[in-house]
């Protein structure tokens, strides 16, 4: 029996979304409003409202009535006009608008359902999605509106400077809506700053200030740049902009509660315009919900910082050198993340700074048994490592994450680091993300552990010229099962050029597949440098593993991935082949000035290539 909704279970329907409309305000990043058309279908038109530079996810079949919705499927979608609509397993709809773009978007899809004689009916619904501006104004005065100052008091009343709350007691107190105004100081706090969650249409708001309410405003990037940090004496300065830190550097690898602001099971919550330092994690939003946006936060020195715990890599030398006690390994000193926002869902993370973080930069997603986090978005970032005492392992990672959207951002590995970096690395079961428009130095850009279907775009990465033969200088990383991923237009400049391997992790055993149906298409790879770390010293390497990324793993095949119009110049030799290959082509690709084809570091492995209308100047011919 198939079921249809009676006329007075509409006019209901309407009256409560008329009166939902009405009573939620501009900030509400999400308002489903549905309004039936045709009485006699199932499937009914969806209206959503988001703020601009904001993903959404749309659940087209939640408000439809269908008897059965386990056995309906949305098929297709057409696409939007002013952004992009991706179907996902669940049948849900991950609409992205364009960057910057505002205004009116539709676009229709299909539902197929089987009936109960095994035939398959389909409809056709509407989705109209409408971008507004993003509100960056917040009220200076006001009921709900308090101050936070250094001198502040928990008996006072927060309403002005004069009577300014305690940061301690603002974070306890704040509740929906609530805006919270911190000038600048030095906050000295040795506990974790834990702060109640908002509501979609009320967030709590702490904004930091130098001297008057929304004197600081970042547009493009963090307003406290790398430069002023090195200006101040390689530190952060309080009167700029409030600084929250531990009262000494953390010394240890043991103390995993040593926050800055712990928004863990929080939602809707805004932080904006605030340094931190000496923290373990300056933001830990560890398994919270939806609705966390961070703006213009500078941190540094999160981690453990006891030279002893350093790791020698072999007893190389390093500049800046080692210090004379280190006598740790690659995993003992695993330690610091300047931002995590872990289980998340619509996570924003715009125009940040992290200097020095002893383990990750800003990361996405987390090993435990979390859900996926959905649809972060992490936006004009940097992330600087420069010193040899714990250096970061990642810059920026999205771990077991999906439609996430890393842009404009910039990572630097700086001088003679004893670790090798990931710069922009998406890792364990990622899919669907995008990394574009961003710059990499020194490190890699980097899939692996089953991370597919993901794509980098307009990404320059750029390592060091000359550079000691026993480094690493930055480059592409395909490990370990991870494969349909697409690399666009990225330019790769006196790096290591790109390696299919398959790993041995801490936390997975080797997959027998070193990366396939991977794509790139308007590379260039130019100057590519000498690793004999790697034991490459060419722009495309089927490298052989050692060390932690080794056991007898090296039979483990990379293939049928794909090369359009890229150009490689200059280097010693085009392949280093130390493992199975095959059925991977060239087309249209053009080679200068590499007088081998084969390097002489490989270990006698065939290459099995297909060269399809390729230009080969000044270059040996395969």
């Amino acid at each position: 029996m198939k079921f249809h909704p009676s006329n007075f279970c509409q006019m209901t329907l309407v009256c409560i979304v008329l009166f939902l409309s009405f009573s939620c305000n501009k900030d509400t990043d999400l308002l489903a409003e549905y309004v039936i058309e045709n009485p006699q279908a199932f499937v009914v038109n969806d209206v959503v409202v988001t703020l601009a530079n904001n993903p959404i996810v749309i659940e087209p079949l939640s408000n439809d009535t269908f008897k059965e919705p386990e056995k309906v499927t949305i098929t297709e979608i057409t696409p939007p006009k002013m952004g992009t609509a991706e179907v996902q397993a669940d049948n849900t709809v991950v609409y992205t608008p364009d960057p910057n773009e505002t205004g009116a978007d539709e676009f229709d899809y299909t539902a197929i359902v089987t009936n109960p004689d095994n035939s398959v009916s389909s409809e056709t619904g509407k989705i109209t999605v409408t971008v507004t501006s993003a509100d960056t104004t917040s009220p200076i005065t006001g009921d709900n509106v308090y101050y936070v100052t250094t001198s502040g008091k928990s008996s006072n009343n927060g309403a002005t400077e004069a009577t300014a709350w305690s940061i301690t007691h603002a974070m306890n107190t704040a509740t929906a809506g609530d805006v919270v105004y911190i000038k600048a100081g030095d906050y000295v706090i040795d506990y974790n700053l834990a702060p109640k969650s908002g509501s979609s249409s009320s967030p709590i708001k702490f904004i930091g200030y130098k001297t008057t309410p929304g004197d600081i405003l970042s547009e493009k990037g963090a307003t406290i740049t790398y430069a002023d940090y090195l200006a101040n004496g390689n530190d952060l300065d309080p009167k700029v902009m409030p600084l929250i830190r531990r009262s000494s550097v953390q010394m240890s690898t043991q103390n995993n509660t040593r926050r800055g602001i712990d928004l863990g099971g929080k939602s809707y919550v805004e932080i904006e315009n605030l340094q931190f330092k000496w923290q373990q994690e300056a933001i830990s939003a560890f398994q919270h919900g939806a609705g966390i946006k961070l703006r213009n936060l500078v941190i540094a020195w999160v981690g453990n910082f006891d030279p002893v715990d350093t790791w020698t890599s072999g007893g190389l030398t390093y500049d800046p050198p080692l210090p004379l006690n280190a006598s740790g390994g690659e995993s003992t000193n695993q330690v610091g993340k300047g931002i995590d926002v872990s289980g998340a869902i619509g996570a924003l993370i715009e125009n940040c700074t992290i200097i020095n973080p002893g383990h990750v930069g800003i990361v996405s997603g987390t090993i435990t048994s979390l859900p996926v986090t959905q649809n972060a978005v992490i936006r004009g970032c940097k992330v600087y490592s420069d010193q040899n005492i714990n250096p970061a392992d990642y810059y920026l990672e999205m771990y077991n994450s999906q439609n996430g959207l890393i842009e404009d951002c910039e990572v630097y590995r700086i001088g003679d680091l004893v670790h090798q970096g990931h710069g922009i690395d998406f890792k364990k079961n990622s899919t669907n993300n995008i990394a574009r428009n961003c710059y990499v130095e020194n490190t890699f850009l980097e899939v692996n552990l089953n991370s597919n279907y993901n794509t980098f775009e307009n990404i320059t990465i750029q390592g060091k010229q000359n550079y000691k033969t026993n480094r690493r200088s930055g480059g592409i990383k395909i490990y370990y099962n991870s494969n349909f991923n697409t690399f666009k237009n990225i330019k790769l400049l006196d790096t290591d050029g790109v390696f299919f391997a398959d790993v041995r992790d801490e936390i997975a055993t080797p997959s027998n597949v070193a990366g396939h149906d991977n794509e790139f298409i308007d590379c260039l790879f130019y100057n590519a440098q000498i690793n004999a770390y790697r034991n490459s010293d060419s722009p495309i390497t089927f490298e052989a593993n050692t060390g932690l990324e080794a056991g007898g793993y090296n039979n483990s095949p990379a293939y049928n991935n794909k090369f359009y119009n890229c150009t490689f110049d200059t280097a010693a030799a085009m392949f280093t082949v130390n493992r199975p290959n095959y059925g991977n082509e060239f087309i249209e690709c053009n080679f200068i000035n590499i007088p081998l084809v084969y390097s002489t570091r490989s270990w006698g492995d065939a290459l099995n290539a297909i060269f399809t209308n390729c230009n080969f100047e000044n270059s040996q011919v395969p």
